[in-house]
């Protein structure tokens, strides 16, 4: 045979045994993978997710997203202005005691992400709608308080080398009470907010893992401090915002299709930096207010499984990048309403959120 024809072959028959041994090591991946394992590890990385979105507090983070009580002169019944003096017959304020708001809100979020077989994780599709409502009262100019119940369903499915082995879907039932502290023009001019929210969730899985059903419950604990500065020139307001949030969360036991699948604890702590601002545009009635917001988190996270040991104990860090934008009205009646985004972007996961908010002052 002559040596180039030699080497062609030689070629060619190397090729094709590498070819083999690959979808040999395809197939073998599928029949022998630990599903239980990636099923697990799967369900945490949710499970944090349906935790930290499962019941949104919108607009009562930072005074940049505030508008104040709207000051509304008092009227006889003609509609003419009436001049109320207060006890030492000085001029009383004409500003309405609006110390009550009540909202509602409904919120769609989608999540993509990849395959990560370095630490047992597969890919997962997830798409999760909510819909809240809540009340705030403000106590004086510095504090209020408020809490917020919301229902959310999220539907996520899992694959592995693009064969899906996992679909699961979860209810949840969240309640959050929060305090909010603000207080004027405290460093060099900038007014100081901040938001601490506790959030309980409760959770039901319907699981269908490669055929096989089953139900399990679960549950988190979410608490969230946001601290931020706000400067205002004119209509501009702007600042920093500084931040952390910690999550544990719990699922029960079950046994589904003969695989046992042990309770699971795991936890989360994020750390949330970046930055704000917000124009008001005077409009007939009222005002409308556009707002960015880009910041960055720093995530811990807690019980994965380990590939070499096969141990759910490791710890994985993970940073994002998250960039909002948002619009809202509101009315010297009282209403608000408030459309929002917000997208979640790092080097392993995707995410997108809308929420609408409505809301009435009195």
């Amino acid at each position: 045979m002559k040596p180039k024809m030699y080497l062609q072959s030689l070629i060619g028959i190397s090729t094709l045994f590498i070819a083999c041994n690959r979808v040999s090591a395809q197939y073998n991946y599928l029949v022998e993978s630990d599903y239980p394992a990636l099923y697990d590890n799967g369900t945490h990385d949710e499970s944090l997710t349906i935790a930290r979105e499962g019941d949104r507090v919108r607009h009562y983070r930072w005074g940049v997203f505030e508008v104040p009580p709207v000051d509304v002169p008092a009227t006889d019944s003609k509609g003419a202005v009436v001049k109320k003096v207060d006890a030492k017959g000085a001029m009383a304020p004409s500003v309405s005691n609006e110390r009550w708001e009540v909202f509602a809100s409904a919120y769609w979020f989608t999540q993509k992400v990849d395959q990560q077989l370095t630490r047992w994780i597969p890919e997962s599709d997830v798409d999760m709608w909510s819909l809240n409502a809540g009340a705030r009262y403000r106590i004086n100019d510095s504090w209020s308080v408020g809490g917020q119940v919301g229902f959310n369903d999220a539907n996520i499915d899992m694959k592995v080398n693009g064969f899906k082995f996992a679909k699961t879907e979860v209810d949840t039932w969240a309640f959050t009470p929060f305090v909010n502290f603000e207080q004027k023009n405290l460093v060099a001019g900038a007014d100081f907010e901040a938001q601490l929210q506790y959030t309980y969730g409760s959770s039901h899985y319907e699981n269908n893992i490669i055929g096989f059903t089953g139900n399990r419950s679960g549950y988190s604990n979410t608490v969230e401090l946001t601290t931020g500065l706000v400067w205002t020139s004119g209509d501009l307001h702007h600042g920093p915002v500084l931040g952390g949030r910690y999550t544990e969360a719990h699922i029960n036991a079950f046994t589904l299709g003969g695989f046992p699948f042990t309770a699971s604890n795991f936890e989360s702590l994020a750390s949330i930096l970046g930055y704000e601002l917000s124009y008001d545009i005077k409009v007939g009635g009222g005002k409308i207010v556009p707002a960015v917001s880009a910041t960055w988190e720093h995530e811990y996270r807690a019980n994965y499984h380990n590939v070499v040991a096969g141990v759910p104990n490791s710890t994985t860090a993970k940073d994002t990048a998250v960039l909002g934008a948002g619009v809202g009205w509101y009315g010297n009646c009282g209403w608000n309403v408030v459309l929002d985004y917000e997208a979640r972007l790092n080097s392993v996961s995707n995410s997108n959120f809308v929420g609408l908010k409505v809301g009435k002052s009195f």
